[in-house]
C-alpha cells in the first residue's frame, strides 16, 4: 500500500498574480520559491510552505470565488511563538487575516482571497 507522508503542493489558479503573491508573502509570510517564464513573462510561480509543502499559482483569466469547479480548502499549518501560547497565537493569525482587503470570506481556520 503507498502511504502518504505529506501534502507536496496545492495548485490554485488566479486573476492577478501579483495581488495573490502579495496576499500569500505579506499576510501569511510564503516566499515565492521560483516563478514560471514562458517568453520572459511570470504566468505562474511556487510559494515555500515550508519544508517541501508548497502553493503553486497561475495566472488564469477571468478566476472568480465559485461555488463550483474549485479546491474547497486546503489547511497552512503555522508556527506558535514561543511567547504566546497557541490560542493566542491563533486568535492574532485571524485577525490578521481578517484585517486584509484581500480576504472575502473567513471563517476560523479558513481565508479565501479574491486575487
Amino acid at each position: 500500500m503507498i502511504k502518504v507522508k505529506q501534502l507536496a503542493h496545492v495548485c490554485i489558479f488566479a486573476n492577478n498574480l501579483e495581488a495573490t503573491r502579495s496576499f500569500y508573502r505579506d499576510v501569511l509570510g510564503l516566499d515565492t520559491q521560483f516563478n514560471f517564464l514562458r517568453d520572459g513573462k511570470i504566468f505562474g510561480f511556487y510559494l515555500n510552505c515550508g519544508g517541501s509543502s508548497h502553493v503553486e499559482v497561475f495566472q488564469k483569466d477571468g478566476t472568480a470565488y465559485s461555488e463550483q469547479n474549485q479546491i474547497n480548502h486546503f489547511a497552512l499549518r503555522l508556527k506558535t511563538s514561543t511567547r504566546r501560547s497557541p490560542i493566542s497565537d491563533r486568535k492574532a493569525s485571524m485577525s490578521r487575516i481578517r484585517s486584509t482587503p484581500a480576504t472575502t470570506r473567513f471563517r476560523p481556520g479558513y481565508a479565501i482571497p479574491t486575487v
